[in-house]
């Protein structure tokens, strides 16, 4: 199988999980118990783990962190009476802002609860008193509006007419209403990556407005007009290699359409096949920089990579089950049988079942076996810039590597095609290092900025100057000349059979030739 849950980073707790909302900005789960009335934090973990350290087994949270104990008097001075009618109160969504030191309580679909966390100080926000007017489902969003630590925060809610801009400052001891945004809205998708609202309006509801909400206020950015109305399954956002896209599914066709979110237009990048009926229902993970899509009707999810040719449309494999183990351990015990699936950005996957008569809720960490897929899809004419841009680096490099020794062993290709297999996995450059492209990845799957790129000029290149996993400009891990010759050459040399059917000394001399029009020096090694 080519996807797994991966334990590591993941959370299992026991309870209802209509007391506990994932909070996307802070990747976390806010748990709240009945009977204690405390407010919990669970943190998570959705970067890349080797997939040598996972572990299929949970243990109870152990840094977990009280956020709130609603048993305690508010700042108001509320009589105690008063207080446990309020907390008993039903909790329809709980959000914790940016900087952490405010809650948002939606309480009914007109009104919000903002709590200070530090001073217990207590506001109320009521939205607009128009005739149908509500607060949609989900429709409470903090942000900010500086880069720098203020003292104040910024609360949105989406309403059916409108967006109402709220500022809460602690220094002011207030929450006041800054600016709102009239339009009807039919629903509504968030990116808190990148602070990108979309909601759909217009009397068809094929409208999709698109606002940056980082800045003193909502920026209003191009917005996409549909032929049909838009529901909301029909569209998602992602971040991928650093951009944040549309995935819209067009419920008539097996097509996915991508469309690229920037400040001055919103473009159609990329149209991906399904493998799978007309109006399938789709969920959506980013796992590696890899967009997967997930049936739950079929149980099989498929995963594409935007990066590749664009040429090629259908998912870089078959669609496949996830499996619930990674990869080495044995399925032993009895698999719990879950009854309901919630995928959360990026790449977290939230099951509830039942065990021993509780209700268990668990997150984990979808992963990619890279190993699977290469079995799989080695003949894949993009497999090898598909590992070269994966953020399991040394499982990647490996991998690589594998493929160029089996495929100079065992395929007796031909010079031409030996030296575009050198062309690719070749990946350093000299005048890149030269003008300090090559810089180590700072996160899993990132593309370079050359603009943010510093250092001094060097007048060569040498495997030193090459930080562990650094990358190309093009996103690519570098190959260092040490590496090919521990895992092709020296491998091959080995092997008298292989050495004697094998023109060795002319691939070498490809190699070699590579190097030196790629301005890098050939490194002393034997």
């Amino acid at each position: 199988m080519h996807l797994f849950l991966n334990a590591r980073g993941g959370v299992a707790y026991e309870g209802d999980s209509r007391h506990a909302w994932y909070d996307a900005t802070h990747q976390s789960v806010l748990v709240l118990s009945p009977l204690s009335l405390k407010l919990q934090q669970l943190p998570l973990d959705a970067s890349l783990d080797p997939m040598t350290a996972a572990t299929a087994t949970f243990s109870p949270p152990s840094d977990l962190k009280t956020l709130y104990d609603f048993n305690e008097p508010e700042a108001s001075g509320d009589h105690r009476d008063a207080v446990q009618q309020r907390n008993q109160t039903p909790i329809i969504l709980l959000q914790l802002s940016v900087d952490s030191q405010f809650l948002a309580i939606q309480r009914s679909d007109i009104e919000v609860q903002v709590l200070d966390r530090g001073t217990r100080a207590s506001y109320w926000v009521l939205c607009k008193s128009k005739a149908g007017n509500r607060i949609l489902h989900g429709g409470i969003i903090w942000n900010t509006h500086s880069l720098k630590a203020t003292s104040s925060q910024d609360l949105f809610l989406v309403t059916k007419l409108g967006l109402e801009h709220h500022r809460v400052s602690s220094k002011r001891r207030s929450c006041a209403l800054h600016r709102t945004v009239g339009l009807y809205v039919h629903e509504f998708w968030y990116a808190a990556s990148h602070g990108v609202l979309l909601v759909s309006s217009g009397s068809r509801a094929n409208e999709v407005v698109p606002f940056l909400l980082h800045g003193t206020n909502a920026e209003k950015l191009p917005e996409l007009v549909f032929s049909t109305s838009v529901s909301k399954q029909d569209l998602h956002l992602v971040t991928l290699y650093g951009d944040l896209y549309v995935v819209y599914s067009d419920t008539r066709s097996t097509k996915l359409l991508l469309y690229l979110v920037g400040r001055a237009k919103v473009t159609c990048v990329r149209s991906l096949n399904v493998m799978l009926p007309p109006g399938t229902a789709l969920e959506y993970s980013v796992v590696d920089n890899l967009l997967v899509c997930h049936s739950m009707e079929f149980n099989v999810s498929m995963f594409f990579d935007i990066k590749c040719d664009r040429s090629i449309s259908d998912p870089f494999s078959a669609p496949l089950p996830i499996s619930s183990r990674p990869p080495g351990q044995k399925h032993d015990g009895a698999v719990p049988s879950f009854t309901r699936w919630r995928f959360h950005a990026p790449n977290l996957v939230q099951r509830s079942y039942s065990a021993k008569g509780s209700e268990q809720v668990e997150i984990r960490k979808l992963q990619l076996n890279l190993k699977e897929i290469c079995k799989t899809c080695e003949h894949h004419r993009e497999i090898l810039p598909f590992l070269l841009r994966r953020g399991d680096h040394e499982a990647a490099k490996l991998l690589i590597l594998m493929l160029v020794r089996g495929y100079i062993v065992e395929h007796q290709a031909s010079i031409s095609s030996i030296v575009q297999l050198l062309n690719t996995v070749q990946t350093v450059c000299g005048s890149e290092q030269r003008n300090n492209h090559i810089e180590k990845s700072k996160t899993a799957g990132s593309v370079l900025d050359k603009d943010t790129s510093s250092g001094k000029e060097t007048a060569g290149y040498s495997a030193e100057t090459v930080k562990l996993h650094a990358r190309n400009a093009r996103g690519f891990l570098v190959i260092q000349q040490t590496e090919f010759y521990r895992h092709v050459w020296s491998d091959i040399l080995q092997d008298a059979k292989v050495v004697h059917r094998c023109d060795l000394s002319v691939y070498i001399v490809e190699y070699i030739k590579n190097l030196r029009e790629n301005k890098v020096p050939v490194e002393n090694i034997t």
